[in-house]
């Protein structure tokens, strides 16, 4: 059985970040956790890291939706095929 979950962190940088859209000190960035209960101890750990401003999905309900992946996986034991996650990009590869 797969179980899904999610860590927010805020990454500080240590010098200015030059993006096309001017410069950031920090970002927010997820780290996705998905791990087979049935093998205790073995887990896969994905970012989630859409950047303000320059990401499709650097969105108010980013957050809402990776909650509702986790719950989606979570209920189905499995990756849902149903997920439609084109305008997440950074939840589909996370």
């Amino acid at each position: 059985m797969l179980k899904a979950s999610y860590k927010k962190y805020n990454l500080k940088f240590k010098f200015p970040a030059g993006t096309s859209r001017g410069i950031i000190n920090e970002k927010d960035t997820f780290f996705l956790k998905l791990e087979d209960e049935t093998t205790p101890g073995v887990f896969g750990i994905g970012e989630c890291a859409p950047l303000q401003g320059l990401s499709i999905d650097s969105r108010e309900d980013f957050e809402s939706q990776l909650s509702n992946v986790c719950k989606l996986i979570n209920e189905a034991a499995q990756i849902p095929s149903e997920l439609e996650l084109e305008k997440f990009p950074s939840i589909e590869f996370g």
